[in-house]
């Protein structure tokens, strides 16, 4: 399921422990290729990560990519958001065809689905649901459905949702 629309206030939707794991890519804020969806604070609103707090079950995991240059500032929102955060690494962007993979894919930054299903079976039980909050095409709900979990995606962009229901759409009928 994709919900559309800005995940401060999508996220009051969910109901509280609700949500097994948060595995998201949110805006590095860096102003990328001139994107104002890149600029806007949102990754270091402390009210965001209260809210996935909320709905993440106790003992869920929330993973979070983030540039090198200001993830800094997005765990000091986690960590002001009653979170916490340790372990940080370097992600390639996804292969031409794994980005497109049936689909025009025009999201610039596009997360491999192999890795995005890694890290869904890494902090999910079985039969769990993943949350992103910052779905962007869809890597991360991807990577749930083909690990067998329930995906739950917000997405302040409607076109970007489309492209993210396509390729999740698509690893369904695999």
């Amino acid at each position: 399921m994709i919900l559309i629309g800005d995940c401060r206030e999508q996220l009051k939707t969910l109901a509280d422990n609700s949500i097994d794991s948060i595995v998201t890519d949110p805006p590095y804020e860096l102003g990328f290729m001139g994107k104002k969806w890149d600029s806007t604070g949102i990754a270091y609103d402390i009210d965001v990560w209260k809210e996935c707090l909320r709905v993440l079950k106790p003992g869920g995991h929330l993973l979070a990519f983030s540039g090198s240059r200001t993830y800094h500032r997005m765990v000091c929102a986690i960590e002001d958001a009653g979170g916490s955060a340790a372990r940080f690494f370097y992600s390639a962007k996804a292969s031409r065809k794994d980005r497109n993979d049936g689909v025009a894919n025009n999201h610039p930054t596009v997360k491999p689905t192999d890795l995005m299903r890694y890290l869904c079976r890494l902090v999910t039980p079985p039969n769990g649901t993943v949350l992103d909050p910052f779905t962007g095409s869809g890597s991360t709900g991807r990577g749930a459905v083909l690990e067998g979990f329930n995906f739950i995606g917000i997405e302040l962009d409607p076109n970007y949702a489309a492209i993210a229901k396509a390729r999740i759409d698509k690893c369904k009928s695999k």
